[in-house]
């Protein structure tokens, strides 16, 4: 650009040289990216990007680094360009949970039951993003053992396995074994406290292999006794019962047998 023309007094005149001249009073803009409103696990960098509509052209772009656990808005700062213009960035929300929640669980079994069990496994969290919710399992068949409900997660997706809690559920009747006829009298099998000299021995074994055997009533009659039932307790996982009578088959010793175990699940076998 000329600054114009000069003149003597004479008239003279002379036009002056060109020189450059560059103005740029436009601040430039900012472009911000990075944020977001939704939670996440990691650090988060903040991003502010230049542009210079003025023709001075951006210094350079800015950015903010943001580590650990946050909730708010954050600017990356402010940009520049060469005319010394500058405009602060808009904030953008940062939105950072890295603490994986708690699981509390409840639900388990004390001892054995024959009823159905659910393990819940309760979520809480202090990161922030709150928890998704609460985890369950149900069992609802014959079990011994260990069982966890699942594992419960935030919005951040921090997740926690919940533990184990002991689930014994017994949902089988008792065993009762086939019965064994004996001319003489068996060593063992229950025998020991039967008395000798009866014209048959018959015996079978009783077994239950989950909360274990609790209780019995038996009945037999024959062509010289009738036994009017007597009731008789039973503990463990397995047992023999042993009669010594003068019945010579199963169907003359007319057996009705009935035991239960633990949780009340009952078995009942006539002969």
């Amino acid at each position: 650009m000329s600054p114009g023309t000069v003149y003597d007094n004479a008239g003279n005149s002379r036009t002056c040289g060109n020189v450059m001249v560059k103005v740029d009073k436009n601040a430039p803009s900012c472009s911000v990216s990075g944020g977001s409103s939704n939670w996440r696990n990691s650090d988060v960098t903040i991003y502010g990007t230049c542009s210079d509509s003025g023709g001075s052209d951006c210094q350079g772009n800015v950015s903010k680094y943001v580590p650990g656990n946050y909730n708010g808005n954050v600017s990356p700062g402010t940009v520049y360009d060469k005319a010394g213009n500058y405009r602060v960035c808009n904030s953008t929300p940062v939105k950072i949970d890295k603490n994986a929640p708690s699981c509390s669980v409840s639900g388990g079994s004390s001892g054995w039951t024959k009823n159905d069990v659910t393990v819940t496994g309760t979520c809480d969290d202090s990161g922030g993003s709150q928890c998704r919710g609460n985890v369950s399992y149900n069992i609802s068949q014959t079990f011994n053992g260990n069982v966890s409900p699942g594992s419960v997660c935030d919005y951040a997706n921090n997740c926690t396995a919940c533990d184990s809690v002991t689930v014994q559920i017994d949902k089988n009747e008792p065993n009762v074994g086939e019965i064994t006829k004996s001319k003489t009298k068996p060593t063992g099998h229950g025998c020991a406290n039967v008395a000798e000299g009866h014209n048959s021995y018959f015996y079978f074994k009783i077994s239950d292999n989950e909360s274990g055997l609790k209780n019995g009533r038996f009945r037999w009659s024959t062509t010289d006794k009738i036994n009017a039932g007597n009731s008789i307790d039973r503990y463990g996982s397995q047992h023999w019962e042993c009669i010594g009578t003068s019945a010579s088959n199963k169907k003359e010793l007319d057996l009705k047998y009935k035991v239960c175990d633990q949780v009340g699940n009952c078995k009942t076998k006539n002969w």
